[in-house]
């Protein structure tokens, strides 16, 4: 049976014998899940005359509706002159592609991927290869397929500095080489990306690497090269079906039903102590020490002995941070407060205590990204205003690949910081 979900995209389901139905989706990126970025190096010779030796741009591109270009561009000018001013530039284009993948991520339960096909095809007569004269020459540019491990549609600012690396879109291990597309366009088989993205192993998201990206290792190009193309028309079809293993456990170290749960991570609480986890903060006041919001306890018992984090106080700007052992990727955060019984504290929920004296009014959580800045969680409800909850739990739909995690308090009723625990769920 052939269906439109509504979305421009093609569902079929089918069913084996005695097992569970197959469905197969063609998913088309939205218009804003295809962005080309591109870095801007630029170098002169070390003269007082001439301008700073290095230095680099980050910016997004203009790539035509439903295209991104990949490849370089170097130019050069040897100057002129009694003192002359050398001038290299280079710039390289990456191009990322995105699928609303929420049909998958919204089932009830886990869902396996059986085959996933990633299409695309080149533009017509968007190849551009010049040699390092600037003539036209006849080649094919070799690109390479790799997952992107950030989220380009959240943009990046510009960024002007000294040269110091490697500041492309990032991207993790290739998974294929193009080397041209036929008529036809290019295939790649994705199923084992896709099914990372589904288990919360890795982000998702594709990224197209153009050739010859290397700057300071090539000892500046001083030349005129370029190999540019244009891909368009992306897809990708996956066939999927439900897995043996439900919604994965919140107890941390037990494994879900089914021979499935031998071969995947098992959903902990990857901010808890034990999971090596650490903790830190603006300021402290003993004995409430940042490891306290870490330690499995989240009701606060003993509070008065040191059951949990506050800080130096009294300020509304204090802050608590969380470091995983490694990059994870969550899909819950929970920040437990102190109750005002807190000498004899309840297990809390989502809606039940409520507080009026020592929570959290105002706050918002943050996450550290792969660029070094603090950016907020993207949750529903976050920042926090206004709470009253002992329990604030924040859901992150398409869950969050980074390697730590801050609560960045602005407001509470008596000016002091109190934190009884801070989890966060994944893998």
């Amino acid at each position: 049976m052939v269906s439109n979900n509504g979305k421009g995209q093609l569902i079929a389901t089918s069913a084996r014998p005695g097992g569970a139905p197959t469905t197969i989706t063609t998913f088309i990126p939205p218009a804003e899940g295809l962005r080309t970025f591109y870095v801007n190096h630029e170098w002169h010779n070390d003269r007082v005359n001439c301008e700073n030796p290095f230095a680099f741009k980050l910016r997004v591109d203009d790539a035509p509706a439903g295209q991104v270009l990949v490849g370089y561009v170097n130019d050069y000018y040897a100057g002129s002159g009694p003192f002359p001013c050398e001038w290299n530039s280079k710039v390289d284009y990456r191009g990322t592609t995105w699928f609303d993948l929420s049909e998958i991520f919204d089932k009830p339960s886990l869902q396996i991927v059986e085959n996933a096909t990633l299409k695309f095809k080149t533009v017509d007569g968007s190849v551009a290869a010049y040699d390092d004269q600037r003539r036209p020459i006849t080649r094919v540019c070799e690109d390479r397929l790799s997952v992107a491990n950030a989220d380009s549609l959240k943009g990046f600012s510009e960024r002007v500095s000294n040269y110091s690396g490697d500041v492309h879109f990032p991207a993790s291990d290739p998974i294929a080489t193009i080397k041209g597309c036929p008529p036809a366009g290019c295939s790649i088989d994705v199923t084992e990306v896709v099914n990372k993205w589904i288990t919360g192993k890795i982000g998702y998201g594709f990224v197209i690497v153009g050739e010859n990206e290397d700057w300071l290792d090539k000892l500046i190009p001083h030349d005129k090269s370029v190999c540019q193309t244009r891909y368009t028309d992306f897809s990708l079809t996956v066939s999927y079906r439900p897995g043996l293993l439900a919604a994965p456990p919140k107890t941390p170290g037990v494994p879900g039903p089914g021979g499935l749960s031998q071969s995947l991570d098992i959903r902990k609480n990857v901010a808890l102590a034990s999971n090596l986890a650490t903790a830190k903060a603006s300021s402290t006041s003993a004995p409430y020490s940042p490891a306290k919001a870490i330690d499995g306890e989240h009701r606060g018992l003993n509070w008065l002995s040191g059951g949990g984090w506050q800080g130096a106080g009294p300020t509304n700007n204090d802050w608590l941070q969380v470091d995983f052992k490694g990059r994870k990727t969550i899909d819950e955060i929970d920040v437990y407060m102190v109750q005002d019984n807190f000498a004899s504290p309840v297990e809390p929920d989502v809606s039940m205590p409520t507080f009026t004296k020592y929570g959290l009014t105002n706050f918002r959580v943050q996450f550290l990204s792969q660029f070094g800045d603090w950016r907020d969680v993207p949750a529903l409800g976050n920042p926090v205003i206004g709470n009253t909850n002992v329990l604030k739990r924040l859901t992150v739909p398409r869950g969050l690949f980074t390697q730590s995690i801050r609560i960045q308090v602005s407001d509470t009723p008596d000016k002091w910081c109190r934190i009884t625990e801070v989890e966060a769920w994944g893998y």
